[in-house]
């Protein structure tokens, strides 16, 4: 199915830029990037879009407002809930009634906080579900942490083809560690699928906090670990693809 690009706004009146590929026109996912990416997701998003439409799903990749082919904007916790939102009032205004959030890592957690009421499926890879524990210097330069500190606002280098600078607020980066168990998985009356490695510290950690954070989700909640998977999940990709796909199958309604 070929997608098209597509545009819209969101609350800031800042462009996004997305791709849609409608196969349903009631059934539809949002695919949600991680940090520092795009809609692309090195290669994952598409080849995940790829395997939702061939199972009768239509799908919408967009970039958050400063990333990739989206409007410049600092990053910040609200800023990325509202492009979510804006992209789910896209979907509804063209008449989609069966909408599903997918994320990894940031776009995960953000699209498990950005769960509101007519949402049908959710399922997540590689997301915060609580209060992480990152050294942030070993993710970022001296040099960028300390003028973070100076200006409130982190230059942080791209991993898209589009931008080499991802710029994040101050509250941005600290919301990595202070992100509440109970303020984004209480409010959730769905099941959630959480899919984590143990392939690296990182997916580690994560998997740990979503092992703790399970039981705060709706009967159904399924958590699937892969234990050789690191957090990039790029070694395991066709698995976890297959795992999304049967969940918003089934859930999607």
């Amino acid at each position: 199915m070929a997608e098209a690009r597509i545009t819209f706004q969101n609350s800031r009146n800042l462009t996004l830029i997305g791709d849609l590929a409608t196969v349903s026109p009631t059934h539809a996912v949002i695919l949600s990037h991680g940090f520092m990416s795009d809609r692309n997701g090195r290669g994952r998003l598409p080849a995940l879009a790829a395997a939702l439409n061939a199972a009768g799903i239509s799908t919408l990749r967009y970039d958050f407002a400063g990333c990739g082919e989206s409007d410049d904007d600092i990053l910040t916790p609200d800023g990325l809930r509202d492009d979510l939102h804006s992209a789910i009032r896209f979907l509804e205004q063209k008449g989609f009634r069966h909408i599903g959030l997918y994320g990894h890592s940031l776009g995960g957690t953000i699209s498990i906080a950005s769960y509101q009421p007519g949402i049908k499926a959710l399922a997540t890879t590689g997301a915060g579900t609580g209060a992480a524990h990152y050294r942030f210097e070993e993710f970022f330069p001296a040099d960028a942490l300390a003028e973070m500190e100076r200006t409130g606002v982190l230059a942080a280098p791209g991993r898209s083809e589009h931008r080499t600078v991802i710029r994040a607020s101050r509250e941005m980066i600290l919301a990595f560690n202070s992100f509440s168990a109970d303020d984004l998985l209480n409010p959730i009356n769905i099941p959630v699928l959480l899919i984590h490695g143990g392939g690296d510290d990182e997916e580690r950690m994560l998997a740990a906090i979503a092992q703790k954070a399970i039981h705060r989700l709706p009967t159904g909640s399924e958590l699937k670990i892969y234990p050789e998977a690191p957090h990039d999940m790029h070694a395991i990709w066709p698995q976890v693809t297959e795992k999304l796909v049967a969940w918003f199958s089934t859930h999607l309604g």
